[in-house]
């Protein structure tokens, strides 16, 4: 599937999509970009990043912002077209926002690039859309303070590859627009990328590079912790745990969201027709992209976590509790004692005690831990909210208001 050759310039437009390693690539091809010109491709105009880690915008990010720039005229985009090459006649340029442009903006960048005899191809990797969205939510969780439960998420999310690759079938012919399988299992994504240019038997990466992990999703235990912070602590706090774990443990194997069987349907039935659309556009109408994982991954069961146990934590629990206690500014070495324990402690007493007038989500854990000031007066939490707690109002759940039934 090489880029055709013609006598210009050759401009690669990878446009990500989003959730599918492009900051990952995108590090590798500006580590590796003076191997890169030995091979007579350009990455120019780069982020300059210190390590394979880091999340940017990739080298696209300066055109991305030209395109959307209504003052900016066809002679400042085409000076940053042909920036991108530097002595080459091939040139990539990266950016997971590009699968954010309208059809007006494909336009005009394919107009522009045309004028200056520059060969336009885009390099798109799609992915399957149910992990698309389990990883999608993962990033509002991590960046976006999201802290609602997966269902509530997805119901209005959307799978933005299918519609940012209707966008530029309309403007670039379909034989220009180079679309990989993100869950293709033969080859890396690297390795994928570089078999556009001819490249992936001839240029050796660095396997420090090619392996490493950017961005990459959450596991469960993390997924509820970092939900926690967000629902009580908010968006910024969420942030700083997020980069916490992440970096503290970037090769960590990430866990996916678990969906029941209705919201499976529900996914399938939004998102059935796009996905067959790509399939016949881009893979001759074969069952390349899908809506869900394998069945056996859709009939699995979500286990219950163990109850918590403050002698056996896990690296991110210990990571969570360490960064609490600094980021609320105290360095008391009895909080844990004082507050964790005590929680862990209250929870075991009174986790399995029911009532008819409590409600069917009352969580004993939650309401001492938003309510500090009945975890510490060691009181019964369940006759305190039945009591006081209801009468006043107060939270008793993580990550939503209470329901309006049980205020009744």
């Amino acid at each position: 599937m090489a880029i055709c050759r013609q006598t210009g310039k050759e401009l690669c437009v990878h446009a990500g999509g989003t959730k599918t390693g492009t900051s990952a690539l995108q590090n590798v091809l500006e580590m590796e970009r003076e191997k890169l010109r030995q091979f007579g491709l350009s990455y120019e105009n780069r982020c300059g990043i210190k390590t394979v880690h880091e999340i940017t915008s990739g080298n696209g990010s300066r055109l991305l912002e030209l395109l959307g720039d209504r003052e900016s005229t066809d002679e400042d985009l085409g000076r940053l077209i042909l920036s991108y090459f530097n002595g080459t006649r091939r040139a990539i340029c990266s950016c997971e926002g590009f699968e954010d442009l309208d059809q007006k903006s494909w336009a005009r960048l394919v107009r522009v690039a045309s004028d200056l005899g520059v060969h336009l191809e885009v390099i798109f990797y799609v992915r399957d859309v149910m992990s698309y969205l389990g990883s999608g939510y993962d990033q509002v969780i991590k960046r976006h303070g999201e802290y609602r439960p997966f269902a509530h998420w997805a119901a209005q999310a959307d799978w933005n590859h299918g519609i940012a690759l209707r966008r530029m079938y309309a403007e670039i012919p379909v034989h220009n627009i180079h679309v990989m399988h993100y869950e293709e299992g033969t080859r890396s994504i690297v390795e994928g990328f570089l078999n556009v240019f001819d490249l992936d038997t001839t240029f050796n990466v660095e396997p420090h590079y090619k392996n490493a992990k950017v961005n990459r999703s959450l596991t469960r235990r993390e997924r509820e912790t970092l939900k926690f912070v967000n629902s009580v602590l908010g968006e910024t706090y969420g942030r700083d745990l997020s980069d916490l774990l992440i970096y503290s443990n970037p090769n960590a194997t990430c866990e996916p969201v678990f969906v029941g069987n209705r919201m499976n349907k529900r996914i399938l039935d939004r998102f059935g027709s796009d996905v067959m659309w790509v399939n016949a556009t881009f893979f001759n109408g074969r069952d390349v992209v899908s809506v869900l994982p394998p069945k056996k991954a859709v009939d699995r069961k979500e286990t219950p976590f163990k109850p918590w146990n403050p002698l056996e934590r896990n690296v991110s629990d210990k990571l969570s509790y360490i960064w609490a206690i600094n980021k609320l500014g105290t360095t008391k070495t009895d909080v844990e004692r004082l507050t964790l324990d005590k929680l862990n402690t209250a929870a075991m007493r009174y986790g399995g005690h029911t009532h008819p007038d409590l409600p069917d989500d009352f969580n004993v854990l939650a309401y001492l831990a938003m309510n500090p000031d009945v975890l510490f007066s060691g009181v019964d939490p369940v006759q305190h909210y039945l009591v006081n707690g209801r009468a006043e109002g107060r939270l008793y759940k993580y990550g939503a208001a209470n329901s309006v039934s049980a205020q009744r």
